[in-house]
């Protein structure tokens, strides 16, 4: 048994419109798409480039304010990229001017480094922000006014997830080409300076509780003094204070972490991944900031074009 379901007209206009725009693939339409398909391969490529150095410096334990702000700005910029790009998600050319850029970029870029992972590494990479694009292709097409942040956000925090994932990879596939991170050295370079003031309060305290007692005596500490006894106590003062407690330090963690050390790369591949995810968490925040007023900035200058479609919206009931 079928049932009439009637519109009011005012709930209509909220359905149907009236217009349908053509996409029009002219030399201005694959210029466009071009030019931001090579921004994003040149900004996916630094960015590999970035990580990889950033891998095989250490500095993981020692981030520099200046390599957290660039890093931001850089993932800030691939996401308004990234989003101008919907311009061309008319058809099929989103599956080959996004993800295609990104997986060259991968792959260059990590080829001088271990070749034989290279193209498994921008393949991965590929596919995975395919299916990105994918999801946020339908979504972009249920949506009756396109939102940036919401229809792209499978996209977007889609391919900051493969940006962090390929930076804790580096990790890995870096392993047999870097030297083992010297962790004692590290953490003695972090903790030597504390520890170091510690121990020489805490001798010089027991020097003047055993000591310091026979120089009050005036009989004694004359007897000491011809004995050159004071001497050695200035001598052992002298001798606290020139203490070296770095290696000291370095030795006992490393011996420490010597049955562990199996376990050294993953974990480090884990930590740069979360350091990763939390610039592209602040970059995201960013781009859900700026991104509106580029995309009206966009369509004033006509570099993005606004129309309407007819459409029909599937509504449930019981």
């Amino acid at each position: 048994m079928n049932t009439e379901i009637t519109i009011k007209p005012e709930q209509k206009q909220h359905i149907f419109t009236t217009t349908e725009p053509q996409l029009v693939k002219n030399t201005s339409f694959y210029l466009k798409i071009g030019f931001l398909s090579l921004l994003l391969f040149i900004e996916s490529f630094i960015f590999a480039i970035t990580a990889d150095n950033f891998v095989k410096s250490h500095k993981l334990f020692s981030v520099t304010a200046e390599f957290s702000v660039r890093t931001i700005i850089l993932m800030s910029i691939v996401l308004i990229t990234l989003a101008l790009t919907v311009g061309a998600w008319k058809e099929w050319e989103k599956y080959i001017f996004i993800p295609i850029p990104v997986a060259l970029a991968f792959t260059i870029a990590t080829y001088t480094v271990f070749p034989r992972y290279a193209l498994y590494v921008g393949l991965i990479g590929g596919l995975l922000l395919t299916y990105d694009v994918y999801l946020s292709s339908r979504i972009k097409n249920l949506l009756i006014k396109f939102d940036p942040r919401f229809a792209l956000r499978f996209t977007t925090r889609g391919l900051m997830f493969i940006f962090s994932t390929l930076a804790g990879s580096l990790v890995i596939l870096n392993a047999a080409n870097v030297d083992q991170i010297n962790v004692g050295h590290k953490i003695a370079e972090i903790t030597e300076e504390p520890v170091k003031a510690a121990v020489e309060d805490q001798l010089k305290k027991q020097a003047e509780n055993n000591l310091m007692p026979l120089f009050n005596d005036p009989m004694l500490s004359q007897n000491l003094k011809s004995l050159g006894i004071d001497e050695i106590y200035e001598t052992n003062n002298k001798n606290i204070t020139d203490l070296n407690v770095g290696p000291m330090i370095e030795t006992k963690i490393n011996q420490f972490l010597q049955p562990y050390k199996n376990f050294f790369h993953p974990i480090m591949a884990v930590l740069t991944f979360f350091v990763f995810q939390f610039y592209a968490s602040v970059a995201y925040f960013i781009y859900s900031i700026v991104i509106d007023p580029i995309f009206s900035l966009a369509k004033k200058t006509g570099f993005i074009k606004a129309g309407k479609v007819k459409v029909e919206q599937e509504q449930l009931y019981f």
